[in-house]
């Protein structure tokens, strides 16, 4: 299968090789990215595709296009996530009290677990406790001056 991608991206014009991998990347780009209601769906990349078209190019020597989702770069899905894991960093440094969250383990019963870790998988935010990955409620800093004064850094919507 993959001989007859490469045999039939050889086909291709220059121009036809390089509209189709734009094309492909343009698709990953917007896959990977926040999906807004209204968002139009372009459909999965044909990343076998997109990679014999960028080989290809290359091959001929010529410019690999930089592609621009449309409306420009969208945020990454959770950069609290960023945030978090930088919290729990400077926990270890003394610069705060600690990272916690607020995760509902029962229909009425809410319990708070030190953060260890945070990650987002297909833009779900996990973090890291005691109890194993958690989705959390409500995650928050506590300053180290005064331990019961905490900042949200992220909430459920």
């Amino acid at each position: 299968m993959k001989q007859s991608l490469r045999e039939s991206v050889r086909a291709m014009s220059d121009q036809e090789v390089q509209d189709r991998y734009s094309q492909e990347t343009l698709k990953l780009k917007t896959l990977l990215q926040v999906q807004r209601p209204g968002d139009p769906f372009l459909g999965y990349p044909n990343t076998a595709m997109m990679n014999c078209c960028k080989q290809e190019l290359e091959y001929r020597s010529l410019p690999v296009p930089q592609v621009v989702s449309p409306g420009g770069e969208k945020p990454p899905r959770f950069p609290v996530t960023k945030t978090i894991n930088r919290a729990v960093l400077d926990h270890h440094r003394g610069v705060n009290s600690g990272v916690f969250c607020e995760v509902e383990r029962s229909s009425q019963e809410r319990f708070v677990y030190q953060v260890w870790e945070a990650r987002t998988r297909r833009g779900v935010l996990y973090v890291h406790t005691l109890n194993g990955w958690a989705f959390p409620d409500h995650v928050w800093v506590c300053s180290t001056e005064n331990a019961a004064e905490q900042h949200t850094l992220w909430e459920a919507s």
